[in-house]
């Protein structure tokens, strides 16, 4: 989170950088406000069929999860692994050993992914192991049924305890260290 002021300068933010943790961009006080630079990759909402299908042209023998990652805006790798799970079920193969109907399943799972992104159909559920929430959801991954989710009210709220839950782990990890 970076609050910005007047003139696009920086008023502060969550996390700062400065030179030694980024070349490409600093995030300090009364600088200006850059925005982060271009990964290449694709705006998940604005996708086609045509366009989805050419990321799987290329015979690489890439983890899929990543290579669906690595080519969309904003998609997670858990999301990616969510996509997966709901086209191809528990095997996934390389991207380069998909067969053209498994490539059609992950378009239909994709798309029907992002319909729920573009109507918001949100229905936020943390992740809970070993008695403290290690991960939050926009709705309920079916990859995870077996695992232990709570529903949240909002998406604030889920956002709320996820980070409420990582500051207080934190704090005991440096606790412990000192």
């Amino acid at each position: 989170i970076i609050l910005i002021g007047k003139n696009d300068r920086i008023l502060d933010s969550v996390r700062r950088v400065d030179e030694q943790m980024s070349r490409v961009r600093e995030i300090l006080p009364g600088l200006p406000y850059e925005n982060p630079p271009e990964l290449g990759k694709s705006d998940p909402l604005a996708a086609d069929e045509a366009s989805f299908r050419a990321i799987f042209a290329e015979p690489a023998h890439a983890k899929l999860d990543k290579c669906l990652a690595g080519a969309y805006l904003g998609l997670s790798l858990p999301s990616a692994q969510e996509i997966l799970f709901r086209a191809l079920g528990e095997e996934v193969p390389l991207t380069g050993n998909l067969t053209v109907e498994q490539i059609s399943a992950l378009w239909r799972a994709f798309s029907a992914f992002y319909d729920d992104v573009r109507a918001a159909r949100f229905s936020p559920v943390l992740l809970e192991r070993d008695g403290e929430v290690a991960d939050l959801y926009p709705f309920v991954y079916r990859s995870k049924a077996h695992e232990h989710l709570i529903q949240a009210a909002s998406p604030s709220e889920a956002v709320d305890r996820y980070y409420a839950a990582r500051d207080r782990k934190a704090r005991i990890t440096q606790r412990s260290a000192n």
